[in-house]
């Protein structure tokens, strides 16, 4: 899902914005904030993101996590990627940071699967609706 929108209209409200990287070495999942998405380099998979050059945001420093799924169930339980790296990370910025699963509407799932270690979302957001998590 393309969310430039939103950056530009967090940035037009005085928000910093951050962005995930994905550490190489230790697998490790931070988020870093960045002047522009323009700033951000062109990872090997062709998404974008922070180098390490940006600064860090420490835990408590994030008021809202976008969280990236294939699925996400009206309770909020979703299935990423398969890496895991969202459900290692989120517990170290959640909370306070509040997090939203972001996927097309049709991503929205009765029921995914529950598995030991999955951290939920707080919302659930599409291109057409939100919903609260149950």
């Amino acid at each position: 899902m393309d969310l430039r929108a939103l950056d530009a209209r967090l940035r037009e409200r005085g928000v910093d914005v951050a962005y995930p990287v994905v550490d190489e070495v230790t697998g490790a999942l931070s988020f870093r904030f960045v002047a522009s998405p323009e700033a951000m380099r062109v990872h090997p998979f062709g998404h974008r993101e922070p180098t390490s050059q940006e600064p860090e945001a420490p835990p408590g420093a994030l008021d809202l996590i976008v969280v990236p799924a294939l699925a996400v169930d009206p309770r909020g339980h979703r299935i990423g990627y398969g890496a895991g790296h969202y459900d290692r990370a989120l517990p170290r910025f959640a909370p306070p940071a509040v997090t939203v699963g972001v996927v097309y509407d049709f991503q929205l799932v009765a029921e995914t699967p529950e598995t030991e270690g999955d951290v939920v979302t707080h919302w659930i957001v599409t291109e057409r609706r939100s919903l609260a998590a149950a």
